[in-house]
């Protein structure tokens, strides 16, 4: 084998590096058996979940882009338009807002807590939480 190739399968070999294990105490015995008693007092919390997946996205479903118009003969519908300049500085400019991978991101919003049922575990939040119905997220109380 090459010495080049050798010594860079040596330094990224990930396996030696991350073989260490942790092993973490836990209170609770049951699945779901929280202790929730700090929510009954809590004003504001943060909750984190990922946002709803969409895939691949053109512009006007990703950006808001306005398209072209639909008939006439025109060609422009749903396409981004101009993405670089003429001469200079002769490429895309980094940043320039294109089709691509839509959601399915860790997003962190800030609630105000309307209230909390601690017999059944209900929390009832004021305004948007990300991500799809059943979601597993985070959360956690807010300073």
């Amino acid at each position: 084998m090459n010495r080049t190739i050798a010594g860079k399968q040596k330094k990224y070999n990930l396996s030696a590096q991350f073989n260490r294990f942790a092993t973490l105490e836990v209170a609770n015995d049951e699945a779901g058996d929280l202790d929730v008693s700090a929510l009954s007092e809590v004003k504001v919390l943060k909750a984190t979940f990922n946002s709803k997946g969409r895939g691949f996205a053109g512009v006007m479903k990703r950006y808001n882009f306005k398209g072209g118009p639909g008939g006439h003969g025109s060609r422009f519908h749903r396409a981004p338009g101009s993405i670089g300049n003429a001469e200079w500085p002769g490429r895309v400019q980094k940043g320039r807002r294109m089709p691509g991978h839509y959601g399915n991101a860790k997003t962190t919003v800030k609630n105000e807590v309307l209230s909390f049922d601690a017999q059944n575990s209900i929390l009832a939040v004021k305004g948007p939480v990300p991500g799809a119905n059943g979601a597993l997220g985070r959360v956690r109380i807010a300073k």
